[in-house]
């Protein structure tokens, strides 16, 4: 599909070349710029696209892989805290809360008190 655009773009920016051209050539070359221009544009929206893609399924990936190392290292212990979680992942605080959370809504785990250093998490 976006060989299909990027066709029809060169064509269309081709005839209008062409057709300027018999008017005047400077307005040709200004057409002919911008329509190379607009290609590279394109050319440049497309691979980024895909290196995103990547990086997203990259991220993906590696959060499955932290939520099971999570998982089994919960097997052995009666209770974890936040700093268990940075220490095993080698992730930050704020990472170690999220995932920690997300494993608290799927009832993975509960949380045993409110705030601080007291919060510990236990299997459920």
């Amino acid at each position: 599909m976006e060989d299909k655009i990027q066709g029809t773009i060169s064509i269309l920016a081709a005839l209008l070349v062409l057709f300027s051209a018999m008017l005047d050539p400077w307005v040709s070359m200004v057409i002919a710029v911008i329509a190379l221009l607009g290609l590279g544009i394109l050319e440049l929206l497309k691979r980024s696209s895909k290196d995103l893609s990547g990086l997203i399924e990259k991220q993906a990936k590696e959060k499955e892989e932290h939520f099971q190392k999570i998982k089994d290292f919960i097997l052995d212990k009666e209770k974890i805290t936040n700093n268990d979680i940075e220490k095993l992942l080698g992730v930050s605080d704020a990472t170690a809360e999220r995932y920690l959370n997300e494993l608290e809504k799927d009832g993975t785990i509960k949380q045993v008190g409110k705030t601080g250093k007291s919060v510990f998490y236990s299997k459920s």
